[in-house]
């Protein structure tokens, strides 16, 4: 008597997943921008090659905007384009209006910002796909301050051969309207105060 065996193979297939990063490596990174966002979650970080990121714009996008995607675009050695290359990871730069919805996209997290004080300032950056951020605020100067917060966050970690891209959750605001200085070396503190969003010189003849 012949007895047939059939015999199962089974194939465990690892699958590499991201760690959350732990407190202390959040503050590592965020100690490098300058101020502090008011609420800010580094998720996880993306190992990049050489433009393997791409700054796209959004329609219609106001000069003040084009301004901050090309310098987030400069920090981090990159190129503004309307979609950008195959495989790269898109940051998205644009306003949204009170419902959160830039075009036909809708960003569920930017849907309060009108409630937060000095709300033409405020912005959000939030992941919205595998490969994608988005950069959004209600106003240019918000999607403006948005960008300097990226290009903070992520510019200190770009290479030659890439760069380290940290995928976030923040939402920031300013407590007061007008920050600046009165006086002194403000004229020529100009520069500096702006990457650092401040936005008031009082200089007297």
């Amino acid at each position: 008597m012949r007895i047939a065996l059939t015999c199962a193979m089974v194939v465990v297939v690892s699958v590499s997943i991201a760690e959350p990063l732990s407190e202390a490596e959040q503050r590592w990174w965020l100690r490098h921008v300058i101020p502090l966002p008011r609420q800010a979650e580094i998720i996880d970080t993306r190992q990049l090659p050489a433009n393997g990121v791409a700054v796209c714009v959004a329609p219609g996008a106001s000069d003040v905007t084009q301004a901050g995607a090309a310098l987030l675009a400069a920090a981090l050695k990159t190129q503004v384009a309307s979609e950008g290359p195959a495989g790269s990871f898109r940051l998205l730069v644009g306003t949204c209006d009170d419902t959160g919805k830039m075009g036909d996209l809708v960003v569920p997290q930017a849907v309060g910002l009108s409630e937060l004080k000095n709300s033409d300032q405020a912005y959000v950056i939030v992941r919205l796909g595998p490969d994608e951020m988005v950069l959004t605020g209600l106003t240019e100067r918000g999607v403006y301050y948005a960008c300097l917060t990226m290009a903070q966050l992520a510019g200190w970690q770009v290479r030659e051969d890439g760069l380290t891209l940290p995928v976030v959750s923040i939402t920031d605001w300013p407590d007061l309207q007008e920050r600046g200085e009165w006086g002194g070396n403000c004229a020529s503190d100009i520069e500096w105060m702006s990457a650092r969003k401040m936005n008031l010189a009082e200089v007297h003849c």
